[in-house]
């Protein structure tokens, strides 16, 4: 598949793809460079189901992408969907005024009893698994970064008074070149950096965060 690139805004494009290129370009324009993992082929998906996907166009790509955002039961599965409308209340949203009376996507400092079930079951079925008899409770993150940060302060909680943490070794993004290392080191910085800003005191904390900024850069850069 032969591809040019749009010099003003690093547009990827595929001959014979003309309404995947304009997203392409509209993403290129409105998205930076680093926003996702660069692919030289970055499909552009109208729709997927199971283990395929559909561009634009209508072209049918099998899915081999598991193992990075994994999707093990499929994409779209209708009775993971009709679980999901029927835990979240939503079976009358067709007929719904302007909202639905529902389950908040977002509770924050709150609670609601489909939080508690989910942890409660999810604690429940990892203690039924070998080795999961240890497991007590649930720790939820939203991203990578959010984790990140979580297991930083949960270790820095856990040894009071011993604030360097070193570590040496490659993780799952080291498989993907060069500029994923780039980002796990900034995801990893990014990280260290909330935790010094919080743990000091605001006077001091663009301080605190520059030398977490450069202790970090020396601990990853690469050899």
């Amino acid at each position: 598949m032969a591809s040019t690139t749009d010099t003003q805004f690093e547009t990827i494009q595929h001959a014979g793809e003309d309404q995947s290129n304009e997203i392409r370009r509209r993403v290129a324009k409105i998205e930076p460079l680093t926003l996702r993992t660069y692919t030289p082929s970055q499909a552009v998906i109208a729709k997927s189901a199971g283990s395929y996907h559909w561009t634009l166009e209508g072209r049918k790509l099998a899915d081999f992408s598991s193992g990075v955002l994994v999707a093990n039961l499929g994409h779209n599965p209708t009775r993971w969907w009709q679980r999901v409308i029927d835990y979240m209340g939503l079976d009358s949203l067709k007929q719904a005024g302007e909202f639905v009376e529902a389950i908040p996507l977002t509770a924050y400092n709150a609670v609601t009893e489909l939080d508690v079930v989910a942890s409660e079951r999810l604690v429940a079925n990892l203690r039924g698994q070998p080795g999961g008899g240890r497991m007590e409770q649930v720790f939820w993150s939203a991203s990578g970064s959010e984790a990140i940060q979580k297991s930083l302060w949960a270790a820095l909680a856990r040894r009071p008074g011993e604030d360097i943490m070193l570590a040496r070794g490659s993780g799952f993004m080291e498989k993907k070149g060069s500029p994923a290392r780039r980002r796990d080191r900034k995801k990893i910085q990014s990280a260290i950096l909330a935790c010094a800003s919080s743990r000091s005191h605001p006077t001091n904390a663009s301080t605190s965060s520059a030398v977490a900024s450069r202790s970090i850069w020396r601990l990853t850069k690469p050899n």
